[in-house]
């Protein structure tokens, strides 16, 4: 087993941008700024519900938890859909047969793959619900690309596509203003901020080298890795000594993928027939913070999954469960989700950060290549 191990996702965190990205600027919106994307996501619902009139928020039944986090904290009643087939993504068809009762959709972009928003948005108009656009892991990467929906969620946590350290964004448009609350237009600014920050990012980005990352991810007790529900406890300002450093990831960001990631794309071809490629089908040619593929079953890519990490690729199940089934989650009425658990079974990704390299890559589609 190799002590050395690659981090599933992520980015080293620039000491200062070449030149500072404003998000405002470049989603051409007003951004009321928060203390987290599930902060951000919460606040986007609840204005939903104002202007509805309705509780109910439709959730697609494969995703962060944070997502029911936000729902519940925002007073509103989670109602899960199965996703379509080989994707965790919602169906129109069923968005529309939900009633109209709902005072939001989440279109949830996941691990870089867009989500099929103007679909979901015609769906919306037809019930009367409002779109929420979850962007958490998917950033904004040319400055012509703004969101889709009226209101749209950004989340600069680690591991993020943007990780920042933490914060998060509710980025709305012109109908929307007078309706957010200016508390979050402006920053919270706390005494010795910016040195905290500072030490907060040497030391992460000390951690998400090989060695370190190893020796921490072995260590018991630690959770890394872990997904489990949160709930959400209060909605607050973004510390303004985040500020500059969200500028500087957003600036860093990859426009296009990386070499790893193309590296990948192509080793995979080998495979065709046995693994789903879904960065491929799905990505639209997009940076993906993680790749994900489908294997054929749950046996294959856990077999696949424990050989992969003991030689320290860096390879996850993601979330590894339906939402209503993760550790924590509360107990929630929902009905049959067979797509949405198909997905969660076969599910594995694979690191194409900057610490992946073609002998990486190589011995990750061996690997595949002997539990496909």
């Amino acid at each position: 087993m190799s002590v050395a191990a690659l981090r599933p996702a992520g980015r080293a965190i620039p000491a200062r941008p070449g030149v500072a990205v404003n998000l405002a600027e470049r989603l051409g919106r007003d951004v009321a700024w928060l203390d987290s994307g599930t902060s951000a996501l919460a606040l986007a619902i609840r204005l939903a519900m104002a202007e509805t009139g309705a509780s109910r928020v439709l959730v697609p039944a494969y995703g962060c938890p944070d997502l029911l986090a936000a729902v519940l904290h925002a007073g509103a009643v989670p109602v899960l859909l199965d996703t379509r087939p080989g994707t965790p993504f919602l169906d129109a068809a069923d968005v529309r047969g939900a009633g109209h009762d709902v005072a939001a959709v989440l279109g949830v972009h996941l691990l870089g793959m867009p989500e099929d928003l103007e679909a979901l948005d015609s769906a919306c108009v037809a019930i009367g619900a409002v779109l929420v656009e979850d962007s958490a892991q998917l950033v904004p990467v040319h400055g012509d690309e703004h969101p889709k929906a009226a209101l749209a969620v950004y989340s600069f946590g680690r591991g993020k596509p943007a990780g920042a350290l933490g914060g998060g964004a509710l980025a709305y448009t012109a109908a929307w203003r007078g309706r957010v609350p200016g508390d979050f237009s402006e920053l919270r600014r706390r005494v010795g901020g910016a040195t905290r920050i500072a030490a907060r990012r040497a030391g992460y980005n000390a951690l998400i080298r090989p060695l370190p990352y190893g020796l921490v991810s072995r260590l018991p007790g630690t959770g890394l890795g872990e997904t489990r529900y949160v709930p959400l406890r209060a909605i607050g300002p973004m510390d303004a000594a985040l500020a500059p450093v969200i500028a500087a990831v957003l600036a860093d960001a990859p426009a296009a993928a990386t070499d790893a990631q193309l590296a990948l794309a192509d080793a995979l071809q080998s495979l065709t027939g046995r693994v789903d490629d879904l960065g491929a089908r799905c990505g639209e040619g997009r940076p993906l913070p993680r790749y994900p593929i489908l294997m054929a079953a749950r046996a294959s890519r856990d077999a696949a999954l424990v050989e992969l990490r003991r030689a320290g690729l860096g390879a996850t199940p993601m979330y590894g469960r339906v939402l209503p089934e993760l550790p924590g989650v509360p107990p929630l009425s929902v009905g049959a989700l067979p797509n949405a658990g198909s997905f969660a079974d076969r599910l594995l990704t694979l690191p194409v950060h900057e610490d992946v390299g073609p002998r990486h890559v190589e011995r990750m589609v061996a690997i595949l290549g002997r539990h496909a």
